[in-house]
């Protein structure tokens, strides 16, 4: 087998991490729309609506970073990127908290505009949940997936600091 150029050496880790993501993406989005029972095309119709095309650019590419980080662990530069997958998680957390507070903030700033009488209050109602439907849903996703990233990190970091080594027990298993 011919030897690898040095100049090509980083990149079969990172084609790896593109090709896992890419055949993630293709079963999630094969799977969602099967269960929605949607055409991809509805369901990334769907995704937009529900998040908003900002959150879903910087969230795919905190996710992704996280991802590349946990890929490059296990080199020389491991300290460096085992901070990167955790700015990477915190950034998730701290988006998806940022996107609840927008989309709290522009429901009740909907309201601020509008007179409220018998006639209007269902378009009222629909703009408001419309946008703490965002907020919420920007929460429930961003939160756990922060906190399964910072858990891989920190856990694989570990794992290659210690090869073989035992977990510590856990005060529960002491009797604490």
């Amino acid at each position: 087998m011919l030897a690898q150029p040095k100049v090509w050496a980083g990149w079969s880790v990172t084609l790896r991490l593109v090709a896992y993501a890419l055949g993630t993406g293709m079963i999630a989005l094969a799977v969602a729309s099967y269960l929605t029972e949607l055409d991809p095309g509805a369901v990334f119709n769907a995704l937009e609506k529900a998040f908003g095309t900002v959150f879903l650019l910087i969230f795919g590419a905190l996710v992704l970073g996280a991802s590349y980080a946990l890929t490059r662990l296990a080199g020389s530069r491991g300290p460096f990127w085992y901070e990167v997958g955790l700015q990477c998680a915190g950034g998730t957390a701290t988006l998806a908290l940022t996107f609840t507070l927008l989309g709290i903030s522009l429901g009740i700033g909907s309201l601020a505009d509008q007179t409220i009488n018998a006639d209007s209050i269902e378009p009222i109602v629909q703009e408001l949940t419309r946008h703490f439907s965002t907020a919420f849903l920007t929460t429930v996703v961003g939160l756990p997936t922060a906190n399964l990233l910072r858990a891989a990190t920190v856990l694989r970091y570990r794992h290659l600091q210690q090869p073989g080594a035992a977990l510590p027990s856990s005060n529960l298993e002491s009797g604490l």
